[in-house]
This record gives structure tokens, C-alpha cells and sequence, in this order.
């Protein structure tokens, strides 16, 4: 359940995010350490990963996975 909010909230963050970064055509984002099956971190893949990619895509952009502990998160975001 948690899992799900958290992938729902995922995606809803990339949608509100592409508007923003319209002139870049790698987007950097930001994901938990391992959570199979839902983040692969060896090879960048998994549900969430996927789907994502999959929506950037769509509209011409690359994924730039970047894997920090859950807590480190918004840590990370302000550093960049």
C-alpha cells in the first residue's frame, strides 16, 4: 500500500516537474536504495523506474537515476 503511494506520488512529482525543465533533455531523478521489485539499482531498472523512463520518453527525455537511503531524499534535492 505504502509502495503504491509513493510510486503515485513519483509520477505525479515527474509530470508537475516536465514543464519546468522543457529546454534539458536528461532528467535527473531522485530514488530509494533497492526495493525489488519495484527499483533494481544494478541495472536501473524496476517498476517504478520503468514506468517512468517509459512517461519521459514518451516525450522525448532520458532517466538519470540517482539512489540515495529514503531519508536522504529531500537532502539530495536540495543540493542540486
Amino acid at each position: 500500500m505504502i509502495k503504491a503511494i509513493k510510486l503515485k506520488y513519483s509520477l505525479i512529482f515527474c509530470s508537475l516537474l516536465l514543464p519546468i525543465i522543457s529546454q534539458a533533455t536528461e532528467v535527473s531523478m531522485a530514488f530509494s536504495k533497492e526495493i525489488p521489485p519495484y527499483i533494481f539499482e544494478d541495472d536501473n531498472s524496476g517498476i517504478e523506474i520503468d514506468i517512468i523512463r517509459a512517461a519521459l520518453a514518451h516525450k522525448g527525455y532520458t532517466l538519470k537515476p540517482m539512489y540515495f537511503p529514503l531519508g536522504r531524499i529531500p537532502y539530495a534535492f536540495k543540493i542540486i
